[in-house]
């Protein structure tokens, strides 16, 4: 009895209740997703239902077996609780079921579903089967979209904060140094005027094009042939990401632009 007690202190100590975003995390972390053609939303679904993502839930059967964790595995045929008679086809202790570490129950979880399949669980076949269970998964979604907009607005407002107007002169004498004047036969007047047509000295220009593809920098760098965004299909000729492209040191956007050039000619 001491020792039970013990265990149960031990377990509350290290057990959690999972919220649905972070369910969803672990879970697709630990490759259930698509796991023997069961998809995320329905393990999710699957683990509310049978423990409303209580790691420490313990239930006890009619025929005095339990059910622990997350997933609600039981102790006659998966797990052994060293009390009643058990396969324990998992080769685990029940006791492990029921911390804030799910990589065992979900190693087990996976057995089950291997062997048995999804209906294995009574509470997905009551509360998930033949259901929209999108749900489950939709908030994670949502935050995932939300945390992908603060990336790029975080971005933008850092191209903001380095990006700058050259001035004609400056450009002219940049360009000079960085062997421009005359390249693949182009004066250093074309590349100015270039430069001014396209972007009006701006090193932030970004323009979308009806193809869905954008042009970024001074020279107006194309995404689908010179750079990539990492939103559209890029061939990436120039090996570059079109971020580079848009702060006051060109010296990429130079580079880039003479590859351009050379294969291209002017009339790009």
């Amino acid at each position: 009895m001491k020792v039970w007690v013990l265990l149960l202190l031990v377990t509350a100590a290290s057990a959690k209740t999972f919220t649905r975003c972070e369910l969803a995390r672990t879970l697709k972390a630990a490759g259930m997703s698509g796991f023997r053609g069961v998809s995320l939303a329905n393990w999710v679904c699957l683990v509310n239902s049978e423990s409303s993502y209580n790691t420490q839930a313990i239930n006890i059967n009619r025929d005095g077996s339990g059910d622990y964790g997350l997933f609600q595995i039981n102790s006659h045929w998966w797990c052994s609780n060293g009390r009643s008679p058990s396969y324990n086809t998992c080769r685990i202790s029940c006791s492990q079921l029921l911390t804030d570490d799910i990589s065992t129950a979900i190693r087990c979880a996976k057995t089950i579903v291997s062997q048995q399949g999804i209906t294995a669980w009574v509470g997905w076949s009551a509360r998930c089967k033949n259901r929209d269970v999108s749900q489950y998964i939709a908030e994670t979604y949502s935050r995932n979209i939300i945390s992908t907009m603060k990336v790029w607005v975080l971005l933008l407002l850092v191209m903001a904060a380095s990006a700058k107007r050259f001035t004609r002169c400056e450009l002219a004498r940049t360009l000079k140094a960085a062997g421009m004047s005359g390249f693949r036969g182009v004066s250093l007047a074309n590349w100015v005027c270039l430069v001014n047509s396209e972007s009006s000295y701006n090193t932030q220009v970004i323009n979308r094009n009806t193809d869905g593809s954008k042009d970024y920098g001074i020279f107006q760098i194309n995404s689908r042939w010179w750079c990539s965004n990492g939103q559209s299909p890029s061939h990436n000729t120039c090996r570059i990401s079109c971020s580079q492209l848009l702060t006051d040191n060109i010296s990429t956007a130079i580079r880039c632009a003479k590859t351009i050039v050379s294969q291209q000619g002017i009339t790009a």
